[in-house]
């Protein structure tokens, strides 16, 4: 590849060339050889294709996504990726989510309590939450594809704190 294709690249990009390279390893750019210059260039498809990807409205950042959700990033990574709900499009420097998905997460969060804010707005120990489920007093929900994570509908844990089982 000649320096002027680089640095074209790297320029439009707004990244150094290393990291260009990192990105053709990890073929997500490609390279073609132009028998005319005798250089390789980075194939214009694949350049098109990359920044329509991280230009594409229909995702956000992955930081982005973990500050919307109001979420700490292992529980983002737990409840939310490891369980199927978020893909996370990896494009080594840009790590982008849809915004359906977020959008979709957001509902759920507004109809569902994790254990731990359940029992936190019981005012109980975790192990609170568990002891309720094992008395058929509460039933988790359970979300996912992958993993699956067990959440409980806020409707049901405001009920049972009308009925005293909290502080």
């Amino acid at each position: 590849m000649n320096d002027i294709e680089l640095l074209r690249v790297s320029e439009l990009l707004k990244i150094n060339k290393y990291q260009i390279n990192k990105l053709i390893k990890l073929n997500i750019l490609k390279l073609e050889f132009t028998p005319r210059s005798k250089h390789f260039k980075i194939e214009d498809k694949s350049l098109k294709n990359f920044l329509n990807k991280i230009n594409d409205q229909s995702y956000i950042s992955l930081s982005d996504a973990i500050k919307i959700t109001n979420s700490p990033a292992n529980w983002f990574y737990r409840y939310w990726v490891q369980t199927g709900l978020i893909d996370i499009v990896d494009l080594y420097l840009y790590k982008l989510v849809k915004k359906e998905q977020v959008d979709a997460i957001l509902k759920i969060k507004s109809e569902f309590f994790t254990g731990k804010e359940a029992s936190d707005f019981l005012g109980m120990p975790h192990s609170h939450i568990t002891n309720l489920v094992a008395q058929n007093l509460i039933a988790p929900t359970e979300f996912g594809s992958k993993d699956t994570v067990k959440l409980f509908r806020k409707t049901d844990v405001y009920q049972l704190k009308e009925k005293g089982y909290g502080y």
